[in-house]
């Protein structure tokens, strides 16, 4: 429950969140509101909108599910700025998780306030494209894959809707595209359309390798048409430390992404960084082995991760990094070789445009 801007912070303590746990925390400094889904008293719930920064009486006495709908429904920053973005809608609507509880569910509507933040969150990350300069493609895709998938269809009469009124002019194409890489070429360079934000990485005995410590690589050939999309790497060599692909990453290299990453051989870790640093957003035990297949997948607001096509742990809500179209991957460690990179849109179009590399 934080802007950007305090997420952005390493190790700082600006800002609140919810969290669940398995076991009593004991005295902690945490605010505690129970073991069950019972309404909240009105002390409560002041105190939630009191640390928050919403002042007092601004959310209605409910219980904890309906003081978490208020706040990401009713109370979000679509620009992130002032706090939190509020929950989005996607082709399924939207989904609100808390550990291993679904608090929330609603199908798409767009009469709703939930689409209504929906598209204030588009057209704020829709000017920031136009700032960064994003190619008049990339967003003409962007804008038709979102026509077809809140409206069913695709026209000139939809652009009003999900494009700010001083680029309404930018039009749309047709979706989508699956970009894959299986490095088998020379060693050296990854080639021309990958770009390395963070560290360096080449191709080794036509595998993935990193070169440094610590590696961002961006698919930077293209974009896909949404932020509704999957990206998977086999992991064909791991020793130790974190290796996996990464989901709406920034066109630049400003290191803002989500991540599935293998860590340890033992844990499957989603997080999120945001302008380099990192929140760990969830982490469960699995076994891991030689040329899995690990893939993540941003929908809307909600995030899983996946070994060899079966989701390990449980769908997770974060509302933090909308609007960017592009993936790739994190790796660290020499002795790493990682394998056969895929990434498309979750609603790919009935035209599509398939990128091999080869």
């Amino acid at each position: 429950m934080r802007s950007l801007a305090q997420m952005a912070v390493p190790g700082g303590v600006a800002g609140w969140g919810f969290f669940t746990y398995d076991r009593p925390m004991g005295s902690t400094g945490m605010h505690c509101f129970g073991d069950t889904d019972i309404e909240l008293t009105g002390a409560q719930v002041n105190t939630v909108a009191v640390v928050l920064g919403l002042g007092l009486d601004t959310i209605p006495i409910d219980s904890l599910t309906g003081v978490l709908q208020d706040l990401y429904v009713n109370k979000g920053d679509p620009t992130g700025k002032a706090r939190w973005k509020p929950l989005r809608m996607g082709k399924q609507g939207f989904e609100l998780h808390i550990g291993d509880r679904t608090l929330l569910t609603q199908p798409l509507d767009i009469t709703s306030k939930g689409f209504e933040n929906t598209l204030a969150v588009r057209w704020e990350d829709y000017r920031q494209h136009k700032i960064a300069g994003t190619p008049l493609e990339r967003l003409r895709k962007w804008n038709g894959r979102d026509m077809q998938t809140f409206y069913g269809r695709m026209g000139d009469d939809l652009m009003q809707f999900l494009v700010p009124p001083e680029h309404q002019a930018d039009g749309w194409q047709k979706p989508a595209t699956t970009i894959t890489d299986n490095f088998n070429r020379a060693n050296g360079e990854l080639g021309a359309n990958w770009t390395d934000d963070e560290g360096d990485a080449d191709v080794v005995s036509n595998q993935y390798n990193p070169t440094t410590s610590q590696v961002v690589s961006r698919y930077s050939g293209t974009s896909l048409s949404s932020d509704d999309h999957y990206t998977q790497i086999k992991v064909a060599t791991y020793v130790s430390n974190v290796s996996g692909p990464i989901q709406r990453k920034t066109a630049s290299g400003t290191l803002t992404y989500y991540a599935a990453v293998v860590i340890a051989t033992t844990d499957l870790r989603s997080y999120k960084r945001i302008g380099g640093t990192i929140t760990n957003l969830q982490t469960d035990s699995f076994t891991f082995v030689n040329g899995d297949i690990i893939k993540g997948e941003v929908n809307d607001s909600t995030l899983k991760k996946f070994q060899n096509g079966g989701q390990i742990g449980t769908n997770l809500t974060d509302t933090s990094i909308t609007g960017n179209l592009q993936c790739g991957i994190v790796a660290n460690r020499g002795d790493t070789f990682l394998d056969d990179f895929e990434c498309a849109d979750l609603a790919a179009a009935a035209a599509a445009q398939f990128i091999m590399i080869d």
